[in-house]
């Protein structure tokens, strides 16, 4: 049991840096506005990395290891908190700038544009016809 757990965070560790990581490597927007957005920009990578706080201290409880309970405390609590922000994201909340990579950003302003230039636009047709 004591193999699976040491599997189990280092899959899961691995699994939320590659999560944390490919998202902010895309240039452009191929999956914008999909469901799997926010599941890989928020939701994803604090629940794997929780998932492998889990396991590794399952794995240190396996091999009688004593763990300082203020530090994975502590980087349990926040990754928590985390996980809630994510599924606030996942359900549709807006999430602030310095959480979004940089190609998401851009992707929005760029639709907020275009939809300010379609509603001119059909403002102006309504004064003229």
């Amino acid at each position: 049991m004591l193999i699976l757990w040491i599997l189990g965070a280092i899959v899961f560790f691995s699994a939320s840096v590659f999560f944390f990581v490919y998202p902010r490597r895309i240039r452009d927007a191929h999956w914008y506005g999909t469901l799997t957005e926010p599941l890989y920009l928020y939701l994803l990578p604090p629940g794997l990395m929780l998932f492998s706080l889990g396991s590794a201290t399952a794995a240190a409880d396996a091999m009688r290891v004593e763990l300082p309970v203020s530090v994975v405390g502590t980087l349990g609590i926040l990754l928590v908190a985390s996980v809630f922000v994510g599924f606030l994201a996942f359900m549709g909340v807006p999430m602030p700038r310095f959480l979004m990579p940089k190609w998401v950003y851009e992707r929005k302003v760029k639709d907020r544009a275009d939809r300010r230039r379609r509603r001119d636009r059909k403002k102006a047709e309504k004064v003229q016809g």
